[in-house]
């Protein structure tokens, strides 16, 4: 995510009819302008190696991907 912009493999169509993504991703938007772009940056990569290195991935213990919502981000194993 970089500000208001995501990348994903899902195709336009799947995005824009997945409400649940749209507000996770809506989410990391608000954390991005809260922290601001470097702090969100160096934040977000910093959460996602602490999880990877206590859960083995880097969702499940990342204060960003939990405040967006697991389940709506699919991150449905968390």
């Amino acid at each position: 995510m970089i500000g208001d912009t995501f990348v994903t493999a899902d195709s336009t169509s799947d995005v824009i009819h997945d409400a649940d993504l749209l507000d996770h991703e809506s989410r990391h938007s608000e954390q991005w302008a809260g922290f601001g772009a470097v702090n969100f940056m160096a934040s977000y990569v910093a959460n996602s190696a602490v999880s990877g290195m206590v859960v083995g991935d880097r969702a499940c213990a990342n204060y960003f991907e939990a405040d967006a919502g697991f389940r709506e981000g699919g991150y449905d194993f968390c």
